[in-house]
């Protein structure tokens, strides 16, 4: 490249960058004390890490382990490995710069590498002389309304989109070449793993559809030769990024944060979004009534307005170029697929009357792609938008270029006019007038916890509030304590039943058993969701009077327990109600031993199924009202979820004539028997783990924990029989419990009558045997050495009647 190239590069760079600080007026003028993007967005959280990274650089920790936050234990934040373009330049902003500057700063270099990018792939595309469609189509890319939308919601990783741009300039340049060089494949296999390191799923969004098409485009035109080469590309590309972002992925599939299906619909486009304005605009405000029907909840995922001036200029190009056309096809998947599963219009799904009051909706593609593996973690299909972008901002760089060579060779006249165009473009293409900001200032009494070496962990309440979590990690780059609770994306990793607990009863003992020292209430988004008046009261009781406070936060000191945690359960679903997904209750547990769960529960002819943090434990047919008394092994003290569900749950939607019955639970009535764990029996293929035996007044009580190793299949049966002195049985129970997969567990509690009974002693003996072919049983082996293991079954328990 000669020096006048490079300078034209850095000229162009410039150019954008400053149409970048127009687009984000007024940030220009807070640039040190606002992060650009709203209040609601993640600005805050995204700082946050920013902060983390400098932070971990100048202490010595890993980065990518948050050692600070989800306190004692953290966790991985992996998932950063994936989004070095954006991470990196903020990091080295944030060592030399205020946070709020180097955020902003990131923002606005991304902005301008998006228009120089594609600059630079229309110009490759039109020619040497094709400067002013080349800037038209930069403009256009990186001031497309969905840009805009991210940017004031603080999707900093979401707008670096140069990379795409400059990975379809080196694939063309690839299959157009007799003989290309290796380091031309070299740099399209770069470009393939650069474009979703600003986003992992820009990997879905964008590099999926661009490298499709362009495939697809190959075969058509017959073009075998190139279609390998993108084939090439892709496989080594593809197993590259793969191998580099194994630890990413293994992170990202496991944990529920990120793999939520839940808002395909809402975070989809309406069919009408491309014609759709921001209602933000003063003038479109004033003159259309229908922008804030299609956008009013959905400005973020929902703004791909493709505008007058590029639409024109986009028209024209698909008109006058030939080549123009395959832009049209991308641009149309790109909107098929940003319109998510159902068809939207005016923000609603289009209803279809089938008929006898039976409605239906109209699905797209896209309800059946993200069913497909790994495709859950792409909830928001509406970001389809920035491939649509691209398309435009190439149609309207064709469409430029057939009205530039009208002109002539008058250069003033063609700056003049099409100056004027790009002026208009902005103008209509504007989302927020001004663009959003939001304080990056901490109070100084959050600041001065940093110098406090009593303070172990804070816990922000309400913890539940998305925003008030995100306002967590704003402060903590001020006061720079441990937090209880934290993300990286979306929402905490750290136990729900421990946060839910812990706020819910404020108690000392619990907070300090925690390391909860101190608590920042936001009353300000408590009030958002109507939970204020009951949790100012309960800070003021448990924990006295706060030590600050102002018109958004308050602090509050954890004073010092008077005795050690005790069991606690508790429920947010209340009682007696009807739950289409699930009975819920949280429980503390102060040492190992047993929950016992006796709520009466009912279901019409429905399997109900009760898992302990998720892992099912038992299953149940209930029709009708019947007694649920349940048993669940809590093998060490803490934190644990304990849910009664219906197997498969009450669909979302569905005919009232079918109308699904949800499971209904009765006044819960907890109990806590703590057992230190007994050893462990093992049978073949399963074990015993945990295991009692309380005689309570005419009952036997018998709970069983069972862990399965090996599949169970087959004529299997599970028993349990009490013995006299003799080794006579008295008592049994004999239960064929099903078919169980490798890894499952099961809970029981078996009652027996023992009011009949002689004085005397007892032992209980509990085992499985299966029959054979002949008729006759075989019971399971024990490999144990316990009381009964030579026969198959071993001695459980024993115990003595007066």
């Amino acid at each position: 490249m000669t020096l006048r190239g490079f300078v034209r590069h850095v000229a162009v760079i410039g150019l954008y960058f400053l149409i970048g600080l127009l687009i984000t007026w007024p940030a220009l003028t807070t640039a040190t004390t606002h992060f650009i993007g709203s209040r609601s967005g993640d600005s805050a959280e995204v700082a946050r890490h920013m902060w983390w990274f400098t932070q971990a650089l100048r202490t010595g920790q890993d980065f990518f382990y948050q050692s600070t936050l989800g306190y004692p234990e953290g966790f991985s934040s992996a998932v950063f490995l994936s989004v070095p373009l954006y991470v990196l330049p903020m990091g080295v902003f944030a060592f030399v710069l205020p946070l709020a500057l180097a955020f902003n700063l990131q923002v606005w270099l991304a902005l301008a590498l998006n228009g120089w990018a594609m600059w630079w792939l229309a110009r490759s595309r039109l020619g040497a002389d094709s400067m002013i469609p080349a800037l038209l189509a930069g403009l256009i890319f990186m001031a497309y309304p969905a840009m805009q939308g991210h940017i004031a919601d603080g999707h900093s990783g979401l707008i670096v989109m140069w990379p795409l741009p400059l990975y379809l300039w080196a694939l063309f340049r690839l299959v157009e070449r007799d003989r290309p060089r290796w380091f031309e494949w070299l740099l399209a296999v770069v470009l393939f793993m650069l474009v979703p390191m600003g986003h992992i799923l820009q990997s879905i969004y964008a590099l999926a559809p661009v490298t499709g098409l362009f495939f697809l485009a190959r075969l058509w035109q017959r073009d075998w030769r190139g279609a390998g080469r993108v084939v090439v590309v892709t496989l080594v590309g593809g197993v590259l990024y793969a191998l580099y972002l194994l630890p990413v992925v293994l992170e990202v599939l496991s944990e529920t944060a990120y793999s939520g299906t839940d808002g395909t619909v809402r975070f989809s486009l309406d069919a009408l979004a491309i014609v759709t304005p921001s209602f933000f605009n003063p003038f479109y405000d004033a003159v259309l009534s229908y922008p804030r029907r299609v956008l009013g909840t959905n400005l973020t995922e929902g703004a791909a307005y493709i505008g007058l001036g590029a639409g024109l200029l986009a028209m024209i190009g698909f008109i006058g170029r030939r080549r123009a056309r395959w832009w049209l096809l991308l641009a149309l998947v790109a909107w098929v697929l940003a319109l998510g599963p159902l068809l939207k219009v005016f923000d609603q799904p289009l209803q279809i009357d089938a008929g006898d009051g039976f409605i239906s909706y109209l699905t797209l593609p896209w309800a059946l792609l993200q069913e497909l593996p790994g495709m859950s973690i792409a909830r928001t299909p509406g970001r389809f938008a920035f491939v649509l972008a691209l398309t435009v901002a190439m149609l309207a760089a064709y469409g430029a270029a057939v009205l530039r060579a009208r002109l002539g060779k008058n250069q003033r006249v063609a700056f003049a006019i099409f100056g004027i165009w790009a002026a208009f473009i902005l103008f209509d293409y504007q989302l927020y007038w001004p663009m959003p900001t939001s304080p990056a200032t901490v109070p100084q009494a959050v600041a001065d916890l940093r110098q406090r070496e009593d303070v172990r962990a804070v816990f922000n309440v309400p913890y539940e509030h998305l925003l008030a979590a995100k306002d967590a990690l704003l402060l903590q780059t001020a006061h720079e304590q441990p937090l209880i609770a934290g993300q990286v994306s979306r929402s905490t990793p750290v136990n729900p039943a421990r946060l839910m607990l812990l706020q819910a009863t404020l108690d000392p003992a619990l907070l300090t058993a925690a390391g909860a020292d101190v608590i920042i209430f936001h009353h300000a988004r408590a009030r958002e969701i109507g939970s204020y008046d009951v949790l100012s009261q309960r800070l003021n009781a448990q924990l006295g009077q706060p030590t600050y406070r102002d018109d958004r936060i308050a602090l509050y000191d954890v004073p010092a327990p008077e005795s050690d945690p005790a069991f606690v359960a508790l429920s947010a679903d209340g009682a007696y109600q009807e739950l289409n997904e699930a009975y819920r209750l949280s429980v503390y547990a102060p040492e190992p031993g047993w929950l016992l769960e006796a709520s009466d529960v009912s279901a019409q002819a429905r399997q109900v199924v009760v898992a302990l943090d998720g892992v099912p434990v038992h299953r149940r047919v209930v029709d009708g009202w019947t007694n649920g008394q349940f048993a669940a092994y809590l093998p060490e003290p803490g934190y644990y979820t304990f849910t009664i569900a219906l197997d498969p749950p009450c669909p979302q939607r569905i005919d009232p004539v079918l109308q699904c019955l949800g499971l209904q639970v009765g006044v819960p009535n907890q109990q806590f028997i703590p057992q230190a764990p007994p050893p462990p029996i093992v049978y073949a293929g399963l074990m015993l783990d945990a295991y009692q035996v309380a005689a309570e007044a005419s009952w036997l009580a018998i709970r069983l924990s069972w862990q399965f190793d090996d599949p169970l299949v087959g004529d299997v049966v599970r028993f349990v029989q009490v013995l006299d002195e003799n080794g006579v049985p008295v008592a049994q129970d004999d239960t064929p419990l099903g078919p169980f997969v490798a890894g499952a567990r099961w809970s029981e509690q078996i009652d027996l009558p023992i009011d009949e009974l002689r004085p005397g002693a007892y032992e209980v003996r509990a085992g499985w045997y299966r029959f054979n072919a002949d008729g006759s049983i075989s019971n399971f082996s024990v490999s144990s050495e316990v009381p009964g293991a030579a026969i198959g079954a071993p001695v459980i328990g024993r115990f003595s009647l007066p």
